[in-house]
Order: structure tokens, then sequence, then C-alpha cells
């Protein structure tokens, strides 16, 4: 369920930045298809998905809103918190508002569209 893009689906798009190993993901489109839910009926977590939800919020949003956007909660499976921490490591910096506190914001690289 939780695919990653490989680097070679967006080939040259960022050859020129001095070996960065970042993921390379395509720029979000609006065209995209709907949400994907798994059995349950809740989101599936992945890269692109989290990005997606940040995106549509101006590239920022409180931890507490993406959490439960995505079904993030005490009685959620460790396995499936990690992975939510990770990706949201890996797409977002902290940045402390004055009005609304913490916030997730996008990085940069993430949020191109292309």
């Amino acid at each position: 369920g939780n695919k990653i893009p490989s680097p070679s689906d967006s080939a040259g798009a960022g050859a020129a930045q001095g070996g960065s190993q970042k993921m390379k993901l395509p720029p979000i489109s609006l065209n995209d298809p709907p949400l994907e839910l798994d059995k349950d009926g809740k989101r599936i977590i992945s890269l692109e998905a989290l990005r997606r939800e940040i995106w549509l919020h101006h590239g920022q949003i409180r931890s507490k809103r993406l959490m439960k956007i995505f079904s993030i909660s005490n009685k959620t499976s460790k396995e499936k918190k990690n992975a939510f921490r990770e990706y949201v490591k890996e797409l977002c910096t902290m940045r402390t508002d004055s009005v609304e506190g913490n916030m997730l914001v996008l990085k940069q690289h993430y949020s191109n569209m292309g």
C-alpha cells in the first residue's frame, strides 16, 4: 500500500541540484484521483497523500489537524504511527506561530506545483 515513486519517475527534474538524495515526487495536480481509503474506510498514509493534504492547506497545517484527517490517535497501531511520523519528518519543518501554535510547514522542495 505505501508505494513511493522511484527517483527515475521524474528523471532529470532536479539533476542540477548538487547530488541531493531527497526523494523526487511528481508535481501536485488537482486532477489526481480521489482519496485512497483502506478496508476500514480510513485514509491510507503515504508520502504523497500527506504532501497533498498539507499543500491543500496552503503549505502549512497544525499537526493535531493533520493527525485528525488521517485518523491517528492513541488507539492507532504503533506501525501506522511510526510511518506517519517518518513521512511528516521527511516532508515538513516545525514552525511556531504566535496565533496557531506549532505548525507543520511543507519543505520548499515538496511544495513545488510544477
